[in-house]
């Protein structure tokens, strides 16, 4: 499976309708850039450059939808911290929005 820039962005649009995500607050995606690389060291990353939110995906990474939804649902946690200094951090507070988002979706929390 292949998936493109305004793929990943549908795939957002239809996590945001989703609990927990609709009540996230999260930024529309005029102010996301959604980039799709082959690189093989992450499936995906997250970053604000002070202007747009940047989530990468890798398609060297991710071949499967659930694994393309998994890590899209990954880097959209640490979005939802970006207002914070922590927002990288996979410690008690990401966990726990991992469990929510698993707990909705049927996934297992340890995947996210």
């Amino acid at each position: 499976m292949i998936v493109t820039p305004i793929q990943a962005e549908r795939m957002y649009l239809m996590l945001c309708s989703f609990h927990p995500f609709k009540k996230w607050d999260l930024p529309n995606t005029g102010c996301i850039q959604f980039i799709i690389t082959d690189e093989e060291d992450c499936f995906g990353s997250y970053e604000f450059d002070g202007e747009m939110h940047i989530i990468t995906l890798s398609r060297a990474k991710c071949h499967h939808y659930e694994t393309w939804l998994k890590t899209l649902c990954h880097e959209m946690i640490h979005m939802k911290r970006f207002k914070t200094n922590d927002w990288d951090k996979h410690d008690a507070i990401f966990k726990r929005y991992a469990a929510q988002i698993a707990k909705e979706f049927n996934f297992d929390p340890l995947e996210l």
